[in-house]
């Protein structure tokens, strides 16, 4: 454990002293924030989706509830847990939560990838528009910030400092 002040810019020495980057602070919040928000989203659906259901004519349109609920709601509200935790964690710095991030970023980054090669078979035309061209931009961004960030994770020597036993 280091017990060094704050005085180097872009760390925050914790309460358990602790010295954690900055960035790894600001991404804690954002994470744990990302959570709340997403439990908050899977309740308001969840509620939604039940007051629909509950609905004589709209039950007819919407026959497959548990679809819904196994697309939508349950990994709303699952993730969003998850993601508070893990955001919680960095916050104290525990090594589980390095972990999950780091397994979490490169998760995000293999579905990335799945996703776009699964849309290039589902809709071969789709990236011959101007929608399909941001769709492969936005794609690519989002797997350079997933392998930045789980880049950053591993291999900063901040990082690892702040997360040693």
């Amino acid at each position: 454990m280091q017990t060094m002040d704050s005085s180097q810019k872009g760390v925050k020495v914790l309460s358990t002293g602790k010295i954690m980057p900055s960035f790894v602070i600001i991404f804690s919040v954002l994470w744990a924030t990302l959570g709340i928000i997403s439990l908050i989203l899977g309740i308001v659906y969840l509620i939604v989706f039940q007051s629909l259901a509950n609905n004589p004519l709209l039950s007819l349109v919407l026959t497959n509830m548990t679809s819904l609920y196994l697309r939508v709601v349950i990994p709303l509200i699952l993730g969003g847990i998850l993601y508070f935790f893990v955001g919680r964690g960095l916050w104290k710095g525990q090594i589980w939560a390095r972990i999950a991030a780091i397994t979490l970023l490169l998760l995000g980054a293999i579905l990335t990838i799945w996703g776009l090669v699964k849309s290039a078979i589902d809709t071969p035309t789709l990236f011959s528009t101007s929608l399909g061209v941001w769709s492969i931009i936005l794609t690519f961004v989002s797997l350079a910030i997933n392998l930045g960030l789980a880049s950053y994770f591993i291999f900063n020597q901040g990082v690892k400092k702040a997360f040693a036993k």
